[in-house]
């Protein structure tokens, strides 16, 4: 009878702490959506911003099951990291406006992903206007899995 009176206050204890053992992480993207389901096409459930922590309850491949605002679904581990979010501190607070003025304009990360494809900004114009996006197919790509020998041989074949 004790020794079942210990068990039960153990299990009870274990279950308390378990949240404090849970895995937590933050959303460093602007905003995300948590869906109801692991795929881009799930319907949404929510919308998280930037720096919410989220408990991580379970994790599928390149998704997370969380739990937020006593909701729960799933969010891509592109748009979470470990750590919370920084906030930014300028050094230089007096000289913040002066250094803006004077500055060079850094080019956006779509400009640069299209120069580095050897476009230029009218083709990825003109290629954005016609462009679809494929759920489908991004849904097949976040199902693929590469092992380590097949893209070591990938790359030494491409070499």
């Amino acid at each position: 009878m004790l020794s079942s009176r210990i068990f039960v206050v153990f299990v009870v204890s274990w279950l308390g702490l378990s949240n404090a053992w849970a895995e937590t992480v933050y959303v460093h993207a602007r905003q995300a959506n948590i869906l109801s389901g692991p795929s881009v096409k799930a319907p949404v459930v929510t919308l998280v911003k930037r720096g919410q922590a989220l408990v991580v309850d379970a994790k599928q491949g390149r998704w997370l099951q969380v739990s937020v605002n006593n909701r729960q679904g799933w969010v891509s581990r592109l748009l979470v990291k470990n750590k919370p979010v920084m906030d930014r501190v300028s050094v230089l607070q007096d000289a913040d406006e002066q250094l803006q003025s004077n500055a060079r304009r850094r080019a956006s990360s779509a400009t640069e992903s299209a120069a580095t494809r050897g476009l230029r900004s009218d083709d990825r114009l003109r290629l954005s206007d016609e462009s679809v996006v494929d759920f489908d197919s991004l849904e097949r790509m976040e199902g693929l899995s590469v092992s380590e020998d097949d893209a070591v041989t990938f790359l030494e074949q491409g070499q």
